[in-house]
């Protein structure tokens, strides 16, 4: 387990600091997203060929996590294309070394975010599938699709005129508005496919430490693209 995680966290940190050095280069922040969700569907593909089992349960995992980075790389890639730019980082495209810090939490996001996945894939034991299967790949299906109807929703919204300055963050906000706009759509996602590694309370621990680690560097991407000024962006996690 321990060297293919190492060669996933490695191969996710060689792509985002090559992305930030053409990212610099270029002072743009239009393919930032792209490659964090196209870093999903490398990793969850490359630890399960190394990984080297390729059972059931490992393909319908990594198939859930390529359609999951498809759907909201290609939705957050056809935004920023429609908006040319994305305000998050008004304050960060023309410094690199804050450009840098950026493209740093977006690997530390990804690996985290991916860990359970990436984990499961490192299992040489065929357990049959069982209930806990399958309530974790509905839960992922429900905030699958809540999330893009979400999503949809918000593009008609802004691609109406008469609400071009106006914020779409209430339904997605979870408390306060200096808190990250996390809602239950995304952690569930994101958790489901961690409830096959959840056994036991032993197993447990890590992946509580991996969510409140998550949720440390969600606030770092909402709050530092906005000195001075309250962050409005969701979370894409």
């Amino acid at each position: 387990m321990g060297s293919t995680l190492m060669t996933c966290a490695l191969t996710d940190l060689g792509i985002q600091w090559a992305g930030w050095a053409l990212a610099a280069a270029f002072r743009t922040e239009k393919f930032y997203d792209l490659a964090g969700s196209g870093t999903f569907i490398l990793l969850a593909h490359l630890s399960r060929i190394l990984g080297g089992a390729n059972h059931v349960r490992q393909k319908v995992q990594t198939g859930l996590v390529t359609a999951w980075g498809v759907r909201l790389g290609t939705f957050l890639f056809m935004r920023i294309l429609k908006d040319g730019h994305d305000r998050r980082f008004n304050n960060v495209r023309d410094s690199p070394g804050t450009f840098f810090v950026y493209w740093t939490i977006q690997a530390m996001w990804v690996f985290t975010t991916l860990l359970p996945t990436l984990m499961l894939n490192t299992e040489k034991q065929d357990v049959p599938l069982g209930t806990r299967d399958y309530i974790g790949w509905t839960v992922w299906g429900l905030g699958f699709a809540a999330e893009a109807v979400a999503d949809q929703q918000k593009w008609l919204f802004k691609s109406d005129p008469d609400n071009a300055a106006r914020e779409v963050h209430p339904e997605r906000t979870v408390g306060p508005q200096q808190t990250p706009k996390l809602s239950w759509r995304d952690p569930a996602v994101v958790r489901s496919l961690a409830l096959r590694l959840i056994s036991d309370a032993g197993s447990a621990v890590p992946e509580c430490g991996v969510s409140s680690f998550r949720l440390v560097l969600a606030a770092l991407r909402q709050r530092h693209p906005h000195p001075g000024e309250a962050g409005h962006e969701e979370v894409g996690i």
